[in-house]
C-alpha cells in the first residue's frame, strides 16, 4: 500500500494503493487527501499520524499538517 507504483513505463509514480507516497520535511510519509481540505498523513520513520478535517472549502489540510508536525518534539532524521 505505501510502495510506489511501477508503471508499463518501467517508472514510478508517487502513489500506492489508495495512499499517496511523498517526502515531507525530508520525511517518509504516506498520506490521503480528501480534496484540499482534508489530509491523513503517516510519518513512517517516526510513527507519527496527523489528521485534519475541515469543512471550509479553501482550507490548507496539508499546510496545517506541516505546522503541527513542527510543534511535534523533533522527528527523528531517516538514516
Amino acid at each position: 500500500m505505501w510502495t510506489r507504483t511501477r508503471l508499463n513505463s518501467g517508472e514510478t509514480a508517487d502513489y500506492g494503493l489508495g495512499w499517496a507516497v511523498f517526502d515531507l520535511e525530508g520525511h517518509k510519509a504516506v498520506g490521503h487527501g480528501g480534496g484540499r481540505n482534508n489530509w491523513i498523513v503517516h510519518f513512517v520513520d517516526s510513527k507519527l499520524t496527523i489528521i485534519v478535517l475541515s469543512n471550509l472549502f479553501r482550507a490548507d489540510a496539508l499546510a496545517l499538517v506541516k505546522g503541527i508536525s513542527a510543534l511535534y518534539p523533533p522527528l527523528p532524521k531517516p538514516q
